[in-house]
């Protein structure tokens, strides 16, 4: 996945602190307005940038945290203190969203979708396309762009396009089908929500990082659930934050470490 982010700053400003959106990034690119590379570092998950003389920041980076796939499904799932533009491939059906976006529309194939700040976490399918070569099947381009909308001298709501004739040449089917998908995922989260209220469904899984957390005084970082269980980070991530949703935990930002607590045993 490429994340791009493009701030404007004060001339005078020295240096800025950007959270990065995964712990894992690789072909980071930082410039100025002139294309000039900046010097930064990369500290908890964050990045101290030298912007002495400049007065807009360019940052470009790869990362494979934030999105994992289980079979034809993709799914990006991250938090963000600050709302993102998602460009997802061409051709990408969405099939789950955890909240209504923002805004949506389309460029040249590609759905776009601006997300609001908080825990984001959505589903999407793709396309296999055949090649020449018979019976040998390819995914198109799989990954999507987030742009995440944020500016260092102007705080206002981010806008996707402020010429209007974008939104009057989406196509009609494209248009009904996003508002299908936004009735549908709205229907579905009240369902789900009167579910957990009345009788919440835990895995195996959970149950046993449930039990793992009282025992160890109700409380416990996320890094020692991994290593107890030994799973991945991003399955851990998504295993701590479907608890969290369901009322059994609350997730604390301790240091660089995510300190569960368990605030509903269960039944």
């Amino acid at each position: 996945m490429k994340v791009t982010q493009e701030f404007t700053i004060n001339l005078n400003t020295p240096a800025v602190l950007i959270p990065l959106l995964s712990s894992s990034i690789q072909n980071i690119i930082i410039v100025d307005q002139q294309s000039s590379p900046l010097i930064y570092e990369i500290l908890n998950e964050e990045l101290v940038i030298n912007t002495l003389n400049a007065t807009s920041i360019l940052i470009e980076y790869d990362t494979a945290g934030i999105t994992t796939r289980e079979g034809p499904i993709w799914t990006l799932s991250l938090n963000s203190t600050y709302s993102l533009t998602v460009l997802l491939p061409e051709g990408a059906t969405i099939i789950f969203l955890n909240t209504v976006p923002l805004a949506i529309t389309t460029d040249q194939g590609k759905n776009i979708l601006v997300m609001p700040n908080g825990f984001i976490e959505f589903s999407y399918i793709l396309p296999l396309t055949i090649q020449q070569t018979p019976s040998t099947l390819e995914d198109p381009e799989i990954t999507p762009v987030v742009i995440p909308q944020e500016n260092l001298t102007n705080r206002a709501e981010p806008t996707l396009d402020s010429n209007p004739q974008t939104f009057l040449t989406l196509p009609l089917i494209a248009g009904i089908f996003f508002i299908i998908i936004i009735i549908i995922m709205v229907s579905k989260r009240r369902i789900e929500k009167k579910k957990v209220d009345q009788q919440p469904q835990l895995s195996h899984d959970d149950l046993e990082v449930l039990k793992f957390i009282e025992e160890s005084g109700g409380k416990a970082l996320e890094l020692n659930i991994r290593k107890k269980f030994i799973i991945p980070k991003s399955s851990s991530w998504r295993l701590v934050r479907r608890l969290e949703r369901l009322g059994y935990v609350k997730v604390t930002k301790v240091g660089i470490q995510n300190e569960i607590e368990l605030i509903r045993k269960k039944s």
